[in-house]
């Protein structure tokens, strides 16, 4: 009964603009709740992300003391070149070899949160919900 009483009173042009203007709402009220949440995303991984990369810079080093003794080692057996064309083939075969598996890994991550995802879920179910 209520909906003939809504179908005598409002168009579907009328419903269809409420509809887009509640939609609208939403999303304008969701924003700023993604980026807070995004932000306190960040602030929990700050911290371990900077010891990660300061980690990073120090293994870097490490390896590449490492290539130089490799290299020294090989110019003893063969030509200063050779050794070198030795060095960098093994750390591009190890390149390629840790690169792959990584971006299958990095593609796989998405930013997201399941209580951002629920609400925004719910969102859409109660606007279908009010277009009925």
């Amino acid at each position: 009964m209520g909906e003939t009483m809504m179908s005598d009173t409002c168009s579907i042009s009328d419903v269809q603009q409420d509809l887009s203007g509640k939609a609208r709402e939403l999303f304008h009220a969701e924003v700023p709740l993604v980026k807070t949440g995004i932000r306190e995303e960040a602030k929990t991984v700050k911290r371990p992300g900077l010891m990660l990369v300061a980690n990073g810079i120090a293994n870097a080093f490490a390896i590449l003391f490492f290539l130089l003794v490799i290299d020294y080692a090989w110019s003893v057996v063969v030509r200063d070149w050779a050794a070198a064309l030795f060095v960098a083939l093994i750390m591009a075969l190890f390149s390629i070899a840790t690169l792959i598996p990584m971006r299958k890994r990095m593609k796989r991550f998405h930013p997201t949160t399941e209580r951002k995802s629920k609400s925004l879920k719910e969102n859409v179910q109660w606007i279908q919900q009010s277009a009925k």
